[in-house]
């Protein structure tokens, strides 16, 4: 069983299993790392129960639960059971993000990383959400955002962006390329910061054919 999520939020689950002892386990895993595993009560029909809860970070993380065997040997009924999975978003008290996404979506939507993830395109407007967090818009509307405007100036060409200060845990990167494939990062120049925003500016040298632009959004790990 797999499903992912956005954090931050807490998971909580009931589990059991009746398996080979310290041999053949019921894991449960966050991102392919192990988080808790159980084995055992493989005699008797009086299958303990117990519930797990486990917080889970800012971002996009996939649950798992897993039942792994080995080819030794067989204990109890060889078979594992999960139930009452809940997931509890924490958006409101999170990073930026999840504090964006808490204004938009309802609760019972925000950690569905379905819906909510950063690479997924909520309103199918070519936007994903990670992008209209960073450049404006809304995932719920379909909408764009404003493209660049390269100046040429002597051997330099350059353009302006801004960024919102609010948005500590954005990574804004510009980047030049020749021919849509090898891009080259730029470093933006500080010009001003006014109304909660900061402002930049970043040159590259001018050479001939085509240069294309864009500026690269990130979330910060």
């Amino acid at each position: 069983v797999e499903t992912p999520v956005t954090g931050p939020g807490t998971v909580s689950f009931w589990w059991t299993v009746s398996s080979e002892l310290n041999a053949d386990f019921f894991r449960f895993e966050i991102d392919q790392t192990v988080q808790a595993q159980i084995s055992g009560n493989s005699s008797g029909n009086n299958i303990p129960w117990a519930q797990q809860t486990f917080n889970v970070p800012a971002g996009q993380h996939m649950l798992r639960w897993r039942y792994i065997k080995n080819e030794a040997a067989t204990g109890g009924l060889d078979a594992c059971w999960l139930d009452q999975i809940t997931y509890t978003p924490s958006f409101a008290s999170g990073p930026p993000y999840a504090q964006w996404l808490n204004t938009l979506y309802p609760a019972s939507q925000l950690g569905n990383g379905l819906i909510t993830g950063p690479d997924i395109d909520s309103d199918g407007d070519g936007r994903s959400n990670l992008h209209e967090y960073a450049f404006g818009g809304s995932p719920l509307v379909a909408d764009h955002a404003e493209p660049l405007s390269p100046q040429p100036s002597g051997a330099e060409v350059f353009f302006d962006y801004s960024t919102d200060d609010a948005k500590t845990d954005l990574i804004i990167t510009p980047r030049v390329s020749d021919d849509l494939s090898f891009w080259i990062d730029g470093a933006g120049e500080f010009v001003s910061q006014s109304a909660g925003r900061t402002h930049w500016r970043v040159r590259f040298p001018q050479s001939a054919g085509h240069k294309f632009f864009m500026l690269r959004a990130e979330l910060a790990p």
